[in-house]
């Protein structure tokens, strides 16, 4: 089989760096580029035409949402994933519109709002303040893994 072809965008080189290690690890993923901003995201789209798309939201030049917009256009083949450390309901729905895909909720018949409110019950119920924090709650329980 095939790996899945992924293209990493980010703004901090560290971030890229990171997600790439992650990523190489599976051996099912390959990393066939990087880019900086939105606008080298969407001429590394148009080169490299990769399966996947992962992208920082908030970025220079093109911020992720319009540059997945651009390449949903220009690409419809390629998915792109938002990686955000915003949990609003409208960052979600700027995204989705933009194109990224939030299939997972659709599949269980829930919406942003839902989900935020899973969450927020949940860290109220833990006195956990932040998302990070639930993250470490998560880890550190066996609820989930990085893997």
């Amino acid at each position: 089989m095939m790996p899945i072809r992924v293209l990493l965008v980010d703004d901090h080189a560290i971030v890229r760096e990171g997600l790439r290690l992650l990523l190489e690890s599976q051996s099912d993923l390959r990393v066939v580029g990087e880019a900086a901003n939105g606008l080298q995201a969407v001429r590394q789209a148009q080169t490299l035409k990769p399966d996947v798309v992962l992208m920082d939201a908030a970025m220079p030049e093109l911020n992720g949402i319009e540059a997945a917009a651009q390449i949903r256009q220009v690409c419809p083949a390629t998915n792109v994933v938002i990686l955000s450390m915003h949990s609003s309901a409208e960052h979600a729905q700027r995204a989705l519109k933009a194109g990224a895909r939030a299939e997972i909720a659709a599949k269980l018949f829930l919406s942003v709002k839902t989900v935020e409110t899973y969450r927020s019950r949940l860290m109220l119920k833990l006195d956990l303040h932040d998302v990070p924090s639930l993250v470490k709650f998560a880890l550190r329980h066996g609820l989930t893994t990085l893997e």
